[in-house]
C-alpha cells in the first residue's frame, strides 16, 4: 500500500489488488513467484497491445465494443489455462475503457505496469520470508498422496475380486485422478522451463506417473469376481505391488519378491502397474524431485 501510494495516490489500489490476486490459490514460494511473473508479463504485453489496439480503432465504437467483449471472454476462458494471457486481456480491457473515457493511455498503462511490479515484488518478498513454503515440499506431499491413492486402487481391486462390495475400485480411481491433478499443479513452478529447454527435468516423472494411472484404471475395470481366478497368485502379485508402493512411500527400495505372475487380465494389468511403478521410481531418483517420501 505504501509503495503504491508513493507512486500514485489515486491508483495505489492496483498494487494492493496485485498482492491479493497473486496470493489466491497459491500454496508455495514457487507458485507465488511463478504467478507474479506471469502477471508482470501479461501486463507488459497488454500495455503495448492496448496502445496499439486503441490507436488502430480509435473512433470506431463498434470495433471497440467487440474488442472489449473479446477481452472479457479471454479473461474468463484463459484464467485457469494461461494466467499471463488473462492478465493481457484485463490490461487491454482497461485500456479500452479508459480510452473511451478520454484518459491518456500511455501514462495510465505505464502506471499500471509499475503498480503491478510493486505488488508482485511485495508478494514475492512475503512468500520468501514471511510464509516460506518450499515448492519441493508440496511436490513430495502431493506425490505421497498419489502413491497412497494408487495403493488404495490396488487394495480395492483385490477386494472387489474377492467379492467385497464395500470397497469400490472406481471411487479409488477418482481419488487417484484428483491427486494426480493436484501433483501436476504443484509441479508447475518446477516445470515452467519446459518452454525454454527441451524438457524440464522435473516434468519427466509425469509420463511414468500417467502410465501408473492408466494401469490402475485398467485394473479397476478388470476387478470382477470370477471362479477361474487363482486368488493365491493374485494376492501374491498384489502384495508385491503393495510392497513396491510402500517402499516408495518410505524412500526405500522394494525387494525382488519373485512372485508368480497370474496369466489373467488382472494379473497382466498388475504386471503393467508394477513395471510402471519401477519406471517411476527410477525417474524420481534421476530428476529434481527426489522421491515422494515425507517425514
Amino acid at each position: 500500500m505504501f509503495g503504491g501510494m508513493a507512486l500514485s495516490p489515486q491508483r495505489w489500489f492496483w498494487a494492493v489488488i496485485t498482492v491479493y490476486v497473486v496470493f489466491l490459490n497459491t500454496r508455495t514460494r514457487g507458485d507465488t513467484i511463478h504467478k507474479g511473473l506471469h502477471r508482470v508479463i501479461g501486463t507488459l504485453v497488454g500495455l503495448f497491445g492496448g496502445l496499439l489496439i486503441a490507436v488502430s480503432i480509435a473512433g470506431n465504437h463498434l470495433a471497440e465494443c467487440a474488442i472489449m467483449l473479446a477481452a472479457v471472454f479471454s479473461l474468463y476462458y484463459f484464467y485457469a489455462v494461461s494466467y499471463s494471457v488473462a492478465i493481457f486481456a484485463v490490461t487491454v480491457l482497461l485500456g479500452m475503457i479508459y480510452g473511451m473515457l478520454g484518459t491518456p493511455l500511455e501514462q495510465l498503462l505505464l502506471l499500471r505496469l509499475e503498480e503491478t511490479a510493486i505488488g508482485v515484488a511485495a508478494a514475492g518478498l512475503a512468500a520468501c520470508f514471511v510464509w516460506p513454503t518450499p515448492t519441493h515440499h508440496q511436490v513430495r506431499l502431493s506425490g505421497f498422496q498419489v502413491l497412497q491413492s494408487l495403493r488404495d486402487v490396488v487394495r480395492a481391486s483385490l477386494a472387489a475380486i474377492e467379492g467385497n462390495a464395500s470397497l469400490a475400485p472406481i471411487d479409488a480411481v477418482r481419488r487417484l485422478d484428483r491427486q494426480i491433478a493436484d501433483l501436476r499443479r504443484a509441479l508447475v513452478p518446477l516445470t515452467a522451463g519446459r518452454f525454454i529447454m527441451r524438457r524440464a527435468r522435473a516434468d519427466r516423472p509425469i509420463t511414468a506417473l500417467l502410465a501408473c494411472a492408466e494401469a490402475a484404471r485398467a485394473l479397476a475395470a478388470a476387478a470382477q469376481p470370477a471362479a477361474d481366478l487363482n486368488l493365491t497368485a493374485l494376492r501374491a502379485q498384489v502384495e508385491g505391488v503393495d510392497a513396491r508402493i510402500a517402499a516408495m512411500l518410505s524412500g526405500g527400495t522394494a525387494p525382488d519378491r519373485g512372485t508368480e505372475i497370474s496369466d489373467t487380465l488382472v494379473g497382466q494389468t498388475l504386471l503393467r502397474l508394477d513395471l510402471a511403478l519401477a519406471m517411476l521410481s527410477e525417474r524420481l531418483a534421476d530428476n529434481l524431485v527426489d522421491g515422494f517420501a515425507v517425514d
